[in-house]
């Protein structure tokens, strides 16, 4: 198997200012970082995690090697702890344009998860820590939570671009973004 492997993590804090680097284990993500203190390193259950203060969203406009043809396998994990309960829309992590449909996003409408406009039925806690997981193996999408599969479903992806963003704002929403921890973002290009 021949597959490619992308992490997400955040490897240090400049000391004295606001800006966090944020990285990865084979190449540098999410390095398009504002200077405003919207999110700060904490620990958390593997080390630091990221906390999302004031919506601001960490990201990265060319992330390489994303799946991101029509239609391309991908398995995506994130581990979320959310502040409060979240209802609206609100988009978590993912890859792709998160305005324009074409993305690959879990996102929380009226408090369920939802991925790709497909509703699990589930609502991830905000006491606790939950890992999401996305599988697409070019025909279905199968999502689970702390590995307890929610469903399966035939769907049909549109290629998009290599943009990665953890708690973007939607622009199809209030403008509303993720609050909570997020940890351990991966990306694999198989299902």
């Amino acid at each position: 198997i021949r597959a490619r492997y992308m992490r997400w993590e955040i490897t240090a804090k400049t000391p004295y200012t606001f800006f966090n680097n944020l990285g990865g284990r084979e190449l540098t993500m999410l390095t398009d970082v504002s200077p405003k203190q919207g999110f700060v390193r904490v620990p958390g259950p593997y080390g630091d995690c990221l906390k999302i203060l004031n919506g601001l969203e960490a990201n990265t406009k060319n992330a390489n090697n994303l799946p991101l043809g029509s239609n391309d396998q991908f398995t995506m994990n994130v581990h979320i702890k959310p502040d409060v309960s979240l209802g609206g829309g609100i988009l978590v992590a993912g890859f792709g344009n998160p305005g324009n449909g074409s993305g690959r996003y879990f996102e929380l409408i009226n408090g369920n998860l939802h991925f790709a406009g497909i509703d699990s039925g589930w609502a991830p806690p905000s006491t606790a820590w939950s890992m999401l997981t996305a599988s697409f193996d070019g025909v279905h999408l199968s999502l689970y939570y702390d590995a307890i599969a929610l469903g399966t479903w035939p769907i049909s992806f549109g290629a998009t671009s290599s943009e990665l963003h953890l708690a973007p704002t939607d622009a199809n929403y209030s403008p509303t973004s993720y609050r909570g921890l997020i940890d351990e973002f991966l990306v694999w290009n198989y299902a």
